[in-house]
């Protein structure tokens, strides 16, 4: 699964469904910096960290 595009910096809300079932809604977006763009999702909380704890680099 890849993000996608997007153009505008307010991004779009993106769904994600975890391994449990639980649906998150994260708003996808970037920074410009520089001559390149910092990607981001806004809205990750401490309780997504938490539940979703097996999560590692690459997932």
């Amino acid at each position: 699964t890849y993000f996608p595009a997007i153009s505008h910096p307010e991004g779009l809300p993106l769904r994600i469904q975890d391994a449990n079932g639980k649906d998150w809604v994260f708003q996808f977006r970037f920074w410009p910096n520089n001559n390149s763009r910092m990607y981001v999702l806004e809205g990750v909380t401490s309780s997504f960290s938490q539940s979703n704890s097996k999560l590692v680099t690459g997932n």
